[in-house]
């Protein structure tokens, strides 16, 4: 049985939840008897370019250039409709919203699964133009994959004629847990400071901006206290604001790979995870198999993913996300539960597991 994905995700996201889940898939389908092939010429993710998996060849790594984009975009896309053509596949597996192929008669009689990741456009940015494709595909899928119940919620809270039987959820897992060996090799000149650790994007479903105040808060007790965040550097409206609070010398930002990440999860007093809205979280996962405390919102399907291994406060409080981090902080005790329980939870998660659960699905859906 052949799975054939396409090229949308990896044109432009070079790190990522979602090209990494697409990613292992990739890696590890094979293993449960499938053969599986990935419609990308060109791209320069991070994940995709891998030495050890490297499916298709980097383009101009770097330079964030309006002609290379559309270049990649592009090429990828024919490539992928011509690979459509032959009819050599069984699924068919799109790695975003795009709905391109639907209209050209490319699919015939093949089914086509699509994951759901969240509905973050739908809730936040109700303007968003990709969202009558997205729906479009999700109306048309032949199976949908959910990455939480809560996602499987909100796709029939803003779809309701969809078959809840349509929807099965799998969830995600972790790849940082084989970097463990390799951590402690790493040197960081901040982890020989007390810290707490952010990580990734910080828009407006993130929101840092209650998280950035309720650190504010903290670190006026605590002075020798660091907010370290990972992912891009600061805008300038963001340094404005840091400035405003009395932060700049208090908060920093890092670029970091795989094995550099690992390591700060390993020496943060917590990670903290203040977003209003995501679809799974991987990075909940991640402070887990790192040992790391995990202090987050209790909203979206966080409850469902880190079940009692984290310290929850309330998103829209202030007040709230400033106690939790202070209990966390200043107890041993609940360092200590958090993280037992924390790897006692992260059992339940395996990108092993995706790919089987994946698998079935397809194995189900053959014609």
């Amino acid at each position: 049985m052949k799975i054939l994905f396409d090229h949308q995700i990896f044109n432009w996201q070079i790190y990522g939840g979602i090209s990494r889940y697409h990613y292992e898939l990739l890696k590890s389908l094979p293993a449960y008897g499938l053969d599986v092939e990935i419609a990308v010429k060109y791209s320069n993710n991070y994940y995709l370019t891998k030495d050890e998996h490297s499916y298709c060849k980097r383009f101009f790594p770097g330079f964030n250039l309006r002609i290379r984009n559309e270049f990649i975009r592009n090429s990828n896309k024919s490539y992928t409709l011509e690979r459509l053509s032959t009819q050599m596949f069984d699924i068919f597996h799109p790695t975003f919203y795009g709905d391109y192929f639907l209209e050209s008669g490319l699919l015939k009689n093949k089914a086509f699964v699509l994951t759901v990741h969240d509905l973050i456009h739908e809730r936040f940015y109700e303007k968003e133009p990709s969202i009558p494709q997205k729906h479009n595909l999700i109306n048309r899928a032949d199976r949908i994959i959910a990455i939480s119940e809560n996602t499987k919620n909100d796709i029939l809270a803003y779809l309701p004629k969809i078959d809840p039987d349509k929807i099965k959820v799998i969830y995600h897992g972790s790849s940082l847990k084989k970097l463990l060996p390799f951590a402690d090799s790493v040197k960081l000149k901040v982890t020989n400071r007390e810290y707490v650790l952010f990580v990734g994007d910080r828009s407006e479903y993130k929101n840092f901006d209650r998280f950035i105040k309720a650190f504010a808060l903290l670190v006026k007790k605590y002075k020798d206290l660091l907010l370290v965040c990972t992912g891009k550097s600061f805008t300038h409206n963001e340094i404005v604001i840091l400035k405003e609070l009395g932060l700049q010398e208090k908060v920093i930002s890092i670029s970091v790979d795989d094995v550099k990440l690992l390591c700060l999860y390993k020496h943060a007093q917590f990670f903290v995870f203040p977003s209003l809205y995501e679809g799974f979280g991987i990075p909940i996962l991640e402070a887990f198999d790192a040992g790391c405390p995990i202090v987050l919102s209790k909203a979206s399907c966080f409850p469902e993913i880190a079940g009692d291994a984290g310290f929850y406060f309330d998103p829209y409080d202030i007040e709230s996300m400033y106690a939790s981090m202070e209990q966390v902080l200043i107890s041993s005790s609940i360092k200590t539960d958090l993280v037992l329980k924390g790897y006692e939870r992260s059992k339940f998660f395996s990108w092993g597991k995706t790919a089987k659960l994946t698998a079935d699905l397809y194995k189900t859906l053959k014609r």
